[in-house]
């Protein structure tokens, strides 16, 4: 199941840094900014307890329709990028909207909003508690 659904997503995406400008003067005013909170944690393995995994997860919140929770492992999925870009698309991301990424600074977090999106707003704490919701 979980290869079927893997070779479904396709390859990693792409998102240019510029549209074409004939192209941009023409769509209406860009929706409300998508806010994605991002977090990873080191998890242990059930059956060897001296091996982990790191999983990430995280909630992408739209001003006006449903919120989407997703998580992929890490050091499993090859592509990350293609995960939280399906489920940016799931929830209709135009290419001029903003995104807000909310997470902790680690680097491969950086590297995962930075490849969706290089020119995104970026918002790093440590503590997140109760910035998703308001």
């Amino acid at each position: 199941m979980a290869r079927r659904l893997d070779a479904e997503l396709g390859p990693e995406p792409i998102f240019p840094l510029a549209g074409c400008p004939d192209a941009c003067s023409s769509l209406p005013a860009a929706p409300p900014p998508i806010t994605v909170g991002l977090d990873g944690g080191y998890l242990r393995s059930w059956d060897n307890k001296k091996t982990h995994f790191v999983a990430i997860v995280g909630e992408s919140v739209r001003r006006h329709g449903p919120t989407k929770r997703f998580g992929f492992v890490q050091g499993h999925d090859p592509k990350p990028g293609r995960h939280l870009a399906a489920v940016l698309d799931s929830q209709g991301l135009r290419h001029d909207q903003e995104l807000v990424f909310l997470s902790d600074g680690e680097e491969s977090l950086r590297q995962l909003q930075c490849s969706l999106r290089p020119h995104s707003q970026r918002q790093w704490s440590r503590s997140l508690q109760g910035r998703m919701r308001s």
